[in-house]
């Protein structure tokens, strides 16, 4: 990657991904209070449902007006993260042929 670009390219690739994971880091929150109602919370989220909800509507906001300013930079981050699936589900699929034996 750093010889793809700038230094100022390669951060806002790394800034885009970085806000698309807080989001859905921050919206697993609710799937999980959802899947697993009753599991014990060690840690409380603060202002639950609303801070949460907030965050994650700014991070959309924030995602979708980076991809319509910068189309192909957003394209490029997303291609990089999608190329990472691959490799992701490989390591996943083995680590499950493992545990079933």
């Amino acid at each position: 990657m750093i010889l793809s670009g700038s230094f100022d390219q390669l951060t806002d690739l790394a800034i885009f991904a970085f806000w698309l994971f807080y989001g859905m880091t921050t919206a697993s929150v609710f799937v999980f209070r959802l899947r697993e109602p009753n599991t014990p919370r060690p840690y409380r989220t603060w202002g639950y449902p609303v801070v949460p909800a907030i965050f994650v509507l700014v991070t959309i906001y924030l995602i979708v007006f980076t991809i319509k300013n910068a189309p192909l930079q957003s394209l490029l981050g997303l291609g990089i993260i999608a190329a990472g699936l691959p490799i992701y589900w490989y390591f996943a699929r083995t680590a499950a042929d493992r545990s079933a034996e």
